[in-house]
């Protein structure tokens, strides 16, 4: 037997969808699926409880979860949920990202040791295209946070939602395999003047995939918890757009200021 949800809090079945409201039975009459996660004592999030069991492991245990049991993760929706915690998993994985990127870097700067010289992404201005790509990361992270507290849902649950955004860009963990196929496809294939077509063979259907993940989990997280066709629709092709115009946007202003400041200092000259 669960327990009646708050007053104005609809459940629903993570796996049929059926509407659990005024349910006596500890099982979905509809799909069998046993609902004792609704009275379970702690969110089914691995990162809460990482005080407990290492940061590390509860990292990527939750990076597990979002990816391959999103249905399970979304069942964190009958929980509390620590926007605390969901913050710091989404600066960790921020990190993670920039450092995959600056791995990149050194993957290339390896392949071709002249050719961050020629862009310029050496000393200051690498630390300074770092810092920026770290705020533009932070920005992109959290603005699907704006599409999830919709008026229509009760505020616990909204700030619930909130908090899971913040999870759900666990795919972005896994752009650290771009880098490392790019260096194992030097390895592998060695240095011959053909190699930048077979780098870009590699790291493109990877990073391609790593962003479909990204968006399948917001798809999936959308129609869970929006459950409006047009809300989800808004979500699942207004995302992606916003995100690169946001992307551009953030990355431009710092360039045209630092440009704005060139031609004054060489005016003054």
């Amino acid at each position: 037997m669960v327990s009646e949800p708050p007053a104005g809090i609809e459940l629903f079945c993570p796996e049929c969808d059926y509407n659990l409201r005024g349910l006596t039975s500890d099982r979905c009459p509809e799909c069998g699926l046993k609902l004792d996660f609704i009275d379970a004592p702690e969110s089914p999030v691995p990162w809460e409880r990482r005080a407990q069991l290492g940061r590390l492991r509860t990292y990527w245990q939750t990076v597990f979860l979002v990816l391959f049991r999103t249905k399970l993760f979304c069942r964190a929706m009958y929980r509390p949920v620590s926007y605390r915690a969901a913050r710091r998993f989404q600066y960790v994985t921020v990190l993670h990202t920039l450092a995959a990127l600056f791995l990149g870097l050194l993957s290339l700067q390896w392949q071709r040791p002249d050719l961050l010289q020629q862009l310029w992404l050496t000393g200051w201005p690498l630390v300074a295209v770092g810092a920026i790509t770290g705020l533009a990361l932070l920005a992109l992270t959290g603005l699907p946070s704006y599409f999830f507290h919709p008026r229509w849902l009760p505020v616990e649950l909204q700030n619930r939602a909130v908090a899971l955004c913040y999870y759900a860009n666990a795919p972005l963990a896994a752009s650290a395999l771009v880098p490392l196929a790019s260096i194992a496809a030097y390895h592998a294939v060695g240095p011959p003047r053909d190699l930048q077509p077979v780098l870009v063979l590699v790291t493109a259907p990877l990073t391609v995939l790593v962003l479909l993940m990204w968006w399948s989990i917001w798809n999936q997280f959308a129609k869970y918890l929006l459950r409006r066709p047009t809300r989800v629709a808004v979500v699942t092709w207004l995302l992606p757009p916003l995100g690169l115009l946001l992307t551009a946007f953030l990355l431009a202003v710092p360039a045209l200021v630092a440009l704005y400041i060139a031609l004054i200092v060489s005016s003054l000259r």
